[in-house]
């Protein structure tokens, strides 16, 4: 063979010339014919070629650049990085954005307590609320922060976009599908946080919400979890009032984020505060005797997110019959003005859901919608998603690689004090880290 037609054993996959890195990353083919089949290009690269470079990877924190004046990166959970070093860590000069829809502050005190006041009042669904965003609000950085942070609490301004007055009126109406509902039901919300929040303090006179928002807000956040937050204590003391009303034994009501899972590529400036879905498990819902499951999301033409496939084919797999509904299905009747909305848009198509559903009938007369989506013939299917292989430990999934990370900038000659954060592998600093913020 000639020299010409032989192939380099190195090719250059990427080079870059920023004020803190300037070289290349190279690749060597022949290194995949000697790992296994289930090893990754990406780790390959990250755990070979990188760690040839002296780069390690420890108890879940890796060290992916040293620079010469002392200074390196260390790679760690997002929201460890935020208890740890504040919730604006690497952005603490920057504010909160929330547009036309942003009003007044909030009393720090009143938002302090917003965790315990959102706690399920039943306590067999106490174990599986998940507090963490609310919690964001009276935690204090375990370690110095990288600079002065503005607590979040002053930070927050009330949140009240037209989307959400909308998702109210659409949880009012699936409520009202439960007025003498046999037990053994339940709701599980995914739709944007705001929405979800809104259409959770709808349906709160009938059913218990119970919030499953597992990350904390960042200024430049993936997920704007802030608006979710903001949209939580706007809607505050509708959720309060209607607890007052709500039955004793009302069945739950699991709120989702559906942003949880927003785009984001490692070259972003983003803060990488993705998160999945902590849903009940199988033996939690047993043990709650449900039986039937309405996932609700924003039109019914939409998949179920990709975190909630492999749940949903268990439960249903195990006998828990799963059906979805948009929220678009529920439509205002142009004659019962603003305040009325239907499935199907109308009060004689409205109690036809559980019979369209396949849950029984109701005693008040109504007619079988026909411009509804067709969540009453859902079935779940397995399919590949970034969080198929992943591996499952009880009731919770392990996250893939790169998911929700976030980069630390390390001084050494500080005493290894931390001085800013890095967002993405390619993407800028924040707070005393080289580059542009």
């Amino acid at each position: 063979m000639s020299p010409a037609s032989t192939p380099p054993p190195f090719r250059v996959e990427h080079a870059f010339n920023e004020r803190a890195l300037v070289g290349a990353r190279w690749w060597q083919d022949q290194l995949l014919a000697a790992v296994p089949t289930d090893v990754t290009r990406r780790n390959v690269l990250r755990n070979a070629v990188l760690a040839a470079a002296g780069i390690t990877v420890v108890s879940g924190i890796s060290i992916y650049a040293v620079f010469s004046d002392g200074e390196e990166i260390t790679e760690s959970d997002s929201l460890a990085a935020q208890k740890q070093y504040g919730w604006s860590f690497g952005s603490e000069t920057e504010a909160l954005q929330f547009g036309a829809a942003g009003g007044a502050p909030f009393d720090a005190a009143d938002l302090r307590r917003l965790a315990a006041e959102l706690t399920p009042s039943q306590a067999r669904y106490r174990p599986l609320y998940v507090a963490t965003l609310f919690q964001s609000l009276a935690a204090q950085p375990t370690a110095t922060p990288a600079a002065p942070l503005l607590p979040l609490t002053s930070a927050l301004r009330a949140y009240n976009s037209q989307d959400m007055v909308v998702a109210q009126q659409r949880g009012q109406a699936l409520a009202s599908l439960f007025e003498g509902a046999p037990a053994g039901r339940a709701v599980i919300v995914d739709l944007p946080g705001p929405e979800a929040v809104a259409f959770a303090a709808g349906l709160a006179h009938r059913l218990e919400p119970v919030f499953l928002f597992d990350n904390w807000p960042h200024p430049r956040g993936v997920v704007p979890a802030h608006l979710t937050l903001a949209a939580a204590a706007t809607r505050a003391p509708d959720l309060r009032q209607a607890a007052g009303r709500r039955p004793a034994q009302a069945p739950p009501a699991f709120i989702l984020d559906r942003n949880r899972l927003a785009a984001y590529t490692d070259a972003s400036d983003r803060f990488d505060n993705r998160y999945m879905a902590k849903t009940p498990s199988l033996a939690s819902l047993r043990a709650l005797g449900i039986s039937q499951i309405i996932y609700v999301m924003p039109t019914g033409e939409q998949a179920e997110s990709d975190d909630l496939v492999d749940d949903f084919v268990l439960y249903v797999e195990s006998g828990i019959d799963v059906k979805t509904v948009g929220g678009s299905d529920f439509r205002r009747d142009p004659a019962a003005g603003d305040a009325g909305y239907y499935y199907g848009g109308s009060p004689g198509t409205h109690y036809g859901f559980w019979y369209r559903y396949g849950w029984g009938t109701s005693t008040r007369p109504f007619r079988i919608p026909t411009n509804v989506s067709y969540g009453y013939a859902y079935r779940p299917v397995r399919r590949l998603t970034m969080f198929t292989s992943t591996t499952r430990v009880g009731a919770m999934r392990g996250r893939p690689a790169g998911f929700g990370r976030v980069g630390a900038v390390v001084n050494s000659s500080r005493g290894g004090r931390v001085t800013g954060a890095r967002f993405g592998r390619s993407g800028s600093f924040g707070r005393g880290g080289r580059g542009g913020g």
